[in-house]
């Protein structure tokens, strides 16, 4: 099989819960050996946070390159709803639930390569 490094450079990951939190953590360790520079984390699992999390996402939409959450991706739909205008332009946005299924919030047949592109390059 082909091994793929990821590209993006300037990516986000969010989480919801403690079991989140835990695979959040797992997952970026693993993805800090393969990027240059690390994904900001945010841990929105307590009830104290500097900014709400509708306000952040939206930031995120403006500044970031990939959203990566990890938790119901119910709760990820609706917080990047309000900022989706055009999956050719918006950043990639990626859903991590239950420790094992990943779930490309922009996914169908045509856009499928382009997201692949986007947030993992082939490892030359």
């Amino acid at each position: 099989m082909e091994q793929l490094k990821l590209r993006v450079r300037n990516g986000i990951c969010i989480c919801f819960t403690a079991q989140g939190k835990e695979t959040a953590t797992r997952l970026l360790e693993k993805l800090s050996q393969q990027m240059e520079e690390a994904f900001d984390f945010l841990d929105y699992t307590g009830s104290e946070h500097s900014k709400p999390l509708k306000q952040v996402v939206k930031e995120a939409f403006q500044e970031k390159e990939a959203i990566l959450f990890v938790g119901a991706a119910g709760i990820a739909v609706r917080l990047i709803a309000p900022w989706v205008q055009d999956k050719l332009k918006d950043p990639a946005v990626l859903d991590v639930m239950r420790s094992r299924f990943c779930l490309d919030m922009w996914a169908d047949a045509m856009n499928w390569q382009r997201q692949r592109r986007r947030f993992w390059g082939q490892n030359q």
